[in-house]
């Protein structure tokens, strides 16, 4: 798995999208959490 680091200030719409919410961590533009990670929602996620 990849990471890809995202700076929402250079992208109009997601800083629409974000604004305060960062860090908002997505895998498959599906938002896993924001604020602080969660560890057990990422691990769920990756699971096939």
């Amino acid at each position: 798995m990849a990471i890809e680091w995202i700076d929402i200030d250079e992208d109009p719409l997601l800083e629409a999208r974000y604004d305060e919410l960062v860090p908002v961590l997505t895998l498959d533009g599906i938002e896993l959490c924001r604020y602080r990670l969660d560890v057990y929602t990422v691990l769920t996620a990756r699971r096939p």
